[in-house]
């Protein structure tokens, strides 16, 4: 959940600092995290386009990416908070996988989820974003996502993958 680019547009202020120090400590992390969500959505978006334009409709391919606060270790409640989730908190690992599980059953699940603790039942809370069309991505810019497309993709050319860089500028505008 820390990582991301730009505060998310539904947190407080005190939501926004308390995730920029969060991610600050874990900054190396927050970073390969950041990256990886941010290709992957770029791929995902991409083939959904050329799904559409050869289909002339809304494809079928869907991404999901789980967006997790601190995991725990603790056992699973099954009730979460899922989509735009207030800035911090945390979830079980059980949990967290239960929730892949169900969204990736559920047609029409797309896109970014913050998953935190909560007291719905996993499957209302699927049930609820994936029917009011809730996606975590809100806020981030896909430009920027495809430079670090541009950027991974270059680094892997080059035989320098394991070189790339993960510390792009992160937490602009906070």
């Amino acid at each position: 959940m820390t990582a991301r680019r730009r505060a998310a547009p539904w947190w407080s202020a005190d939501d926004a600092a308390a995730v920029k120090v969060a991610g600050d400590a874990i900054a190396e992390y927050t970073a390969a995290k950041l990256a990886a969500d941010e290709v992957l959505t770029f791929l995902g978006e991409e083939r959904r386009a050329r799904e559409r334009m050869e289909m002339g409709e809304e494809g079928r391919f869907s991404y999901v990416i789980l967006r997790p606060g601190l995991l725990t270790d603790e056992p699973p409640t099954g009730r979460v908070r899922l989509g735009r989730t207030r800035g911090l908190g945390r979830v079980s690992r059980g949990d967290v996988a239960a929730v892949a599980a169900e969204l990736l059953g559920k047609e029409g699940a797309n896109g970014w989820y913050d998953v935190l603790e909560g007291e719905r039942t996993v499957e209302e809370e699927v049930e609820r974003v994936v029917r009011e069309g809730e996606n975590s991505v809100e806020g981030e810019r896909f430009e920027e996502m495809r430079e670090t497309m541009d950027r991974y993709v270059g680094a892997w050319r080059e035989g320098d993958a394991g070189g790339f860089d993960f510390t792009a500028p992160r937490w602009e505008g906070w």
